[in-house]
C-alpha cells in the first residue's frame, strides 16, 4: 500500500539553472519523509537549461520530482497551475532561488497533521551567506508574522488562487492580495518558526534596482482591493506601515524640489548649493535601506559612484511607478469577503475575485 502524499511543494522557475541544484540538493538534506510529499517544479517560460536540469534531477530518481510547463505566465499563475496539478491536500509554496533548513520538512508535516482552524501557515526566510552581499546585490528576508511570502507559505490546495491583475514582468504584491483574501473570508493563517527557508542575496545587476522600483505601480491595485489592509499592513517597519516606499517618495520629494530650486537659482542668480546640496543627499537616503544589509567591511568603493548615480533615479521612478498605478488600476473594485450565500452564487467557488 503506497503512503498517501500529505504536502506538494510547488517551485516556480523562469531561468533558474543557477539556483536549483542548490534548492535540490538542501532537500535531500532535510530530516523528515520524503514520501509523504512530492516537488512540482512550474518551468514558466524559461529559455535557458531549467527544464532539462529539472529532468536530470527526475532521471536520477532521487527526488519525488515532476516537471509541469507553463507559457510565461509569471510566478503567480505558474504557482495556481502547480497546485492544480498537486496531488496532496496541501500546497507549500516555494521560490526556485531558496534552500530549505533541515528541519523545514519536519515542521510543514508536524503543521498539515494538525493545522486546527488554520488554512495556511507562513514560515520564516531568512538571508545566507551575507559576505556575498553588496550594494547591488538583491535579498529577501522575513522573519516576523504578516508578511505572507510565497516564497515559503503552505496553504490548502484549493485556497492557492491569485489574483490575475498583477503582473508578469514587474510581479508585486500578488502574494500580499492572496493573503488578505483569506483574511477577509475569516479565514486564519498560522506562523511557525521552524518553517525555515534561507534565500542567499541574488547576483550584483546594476540595472536591478531600478526594475524593483518599477513594481511599485502594482500597490495600487493591491490598495484598492483592500484599501485597510494596504494602508496599515503592509511593508511594517519600525511600527511604521510603507516605511521603505515612504522614504522613496521623500527622496523622490526632495529631488524634485531641488530640481526646480536649481531651475530658478539658474535664472535669478541666487546660489545653487542648496538645490546641489539636496539632489547629493537624495541617494544616500535611497541607499539607506541597502546599507542595513550590507556590511562595511563587503562596501566596494568602485560600487559607490554607480550605485550613487543609479539610486538618484531609484526614487522618481518609484514615484512616477506608484503614481501611474493609481491611474492604470483606477476603477478596480474593492474585494468583497466570501459569504455563504455569495458562494453558492457563484457556484460554490471560494475566490469569485480571485484568478
Amino acid at each position: 500500500m503506497e503512503t498517501p502524499i500529505d504536502l506538494s511543494i510547488v517551485v516556480p522557475a523562469y531561468n533558474a539553472e543557477t539556483f536549483l541544484e542548490p534548492l535540490f540538493s538542501s532537500f535531500l538534506a532535510m530530516a523528515g519523509d520524503f514520501s509523504r510529499c512530492e516537488v512540482i517544479v512550474v518551468n514558466d517560460g524559461s529559455t535557458d537549461a531549467t527544464p532539462a536540469l529539472v529532468k536530470q534531477w527526475i532521471d536520477r530518481g532521487q527526488l519525488p520530482l515532476r516537471l509541469v510547463t507553463t507559457p510565461g505566465l509569471g510566478p503567480g499563475q505558474a504557482r495556481e497551475i502547480g497546485a492544480r496539478s498537486a496531488q496532496a491536500p496541501w500546497v507549500a509554496l516555494v521560490d526556485a532561488d531558496e534552500q530549505f533548513s533541515p528541519g523545514w520538512l519536519r515542521a510543514a508535516l508536524e503543521f498539515v497533521e494538525h493545522p486546527g482552524e488554520a488554512v495556511g501557515c507562513e514560515g520564516v526566510v531568512e538571508i545566507c551567506d551575507r559576505d556575498q552581499i553588496s550594494l547591488f546585490t538583491h535579498q529577501t528576508q522575513s522573519l516576523v508574522p504578516g508578511r505572507y511570502l510565497t516564497a515559503n507559505l503552505i496553504l490548502k490546495r484549493d485556497r492557492v488562487r491569485f489574483y490575475k491583475g498583477y503582473g508578469r514582468r514587474f510581479y508585486f504584491r500578488e502574494d500580499s492580495d492572496l493573503a488578505f483574501q483569506l483574511l477577509a473570508d475569516g479565514e486564519a493563517i498560522a506562523h511557525s518558526p521552524a518553517l525555515r527557508l534561507y534565500h542567499p542575496p541574488l547576483p550584483a545587476v546594476w540595472w536591478k534596482p531600478l526594475r524593483l522600483a518599477l513594481r511599485y505601480q502594482y500597490d495600487a491595485l493591491l490598495a484598492y482591493r483592500f484599501p485597510r489592509c494596504y494602508w496599515a499592513e503592509v511593508d511594517v517597519h519600525l511600527g511604521i506601515p510603507h516605511l521603505r516606499l515612504l522614504l522613496l517618495l521623500l527622496c523622490s520629494l526632495l529631488q524634485i524640489a531641488g530640481i526646480g530650486f536649481l531651475v530658478k537659482s539658474w535664472g535669478s542668480g541666487d546660489s545653487v548649493w542648496l538645490p546641489l546640496g539636496l539632489l547629493a543627499f537624495s541617494p544616500f537616503l535611497s541607499l539607506a535601506p541597502v546599507l542595513l544589509y550590507v556590511p562595511p567591511q563587503q562596501i566596494r568603493l568602485t560600487q559607490i559612484p554607480p550605485a550613487l548615480l543609479v539610486h538618484q533615479l531609484v526614487p522618481l521612478l518609484t514615484l512616477g511607478a506608484w503614481v501611474y498605478g493609481f491611474w492604470r488600476h483606477r476603477g478596480e473594485p474593492r474585494y468583497r469577503p466570501i459569504t455563504a450565500e455569495s458562494s453558492a452564487a457563484s457556484g460554490g467557488s471560494k475566490f469569485p475575485g480571485g484568478g
